[in-house]
């Protein structure tokens, strides 16, 4: 089980990782472009991780933060335009700006 934690500060969604340990962890990066606006820009998974759910993990936890603060966002990341695009959940794409 991968536990996910944010760094609001810093704009990052850790995969599974203790704060010592996270040169070598999943990441989802993000940026605050507006006042309710975010860029979701990029997902990183280590090879050691890959091929594990672990992109999508961090991609339901990015969307579903969306969702639980009222946010909309700019999907710069591929793998995450990919992951709403197999998981059409109408609350995840609402969020989504064009």
């Amino acid at each position: 089980m991968h536990i996910i934690t944010f760094d609001t500060h810093f704009g990052i969604l850790w995969a599974g990782c203790p704060r010592q340990h996270r040169g070598n962890c999943a990441v989802l990066l993000y940026r605050f472009t507006g006042e309710k606006e975010v860029d979701l820009m990029s997902t990183f998974v280590p090879e050691a991780f890959r091929g594990q759910g672990v992109a999508a993990l961090l991609s339901q936890a990015a969307m579903d933060f969306l969702v639980e603060d009222d946010l909309k966002a700019h999907v710069s990341c591929w793998y995450i335009k990919k992951y709403i695009e197999d998981n059409p959940l109408r609350r995840y794409e609402r969020r989504v700006i064009a």
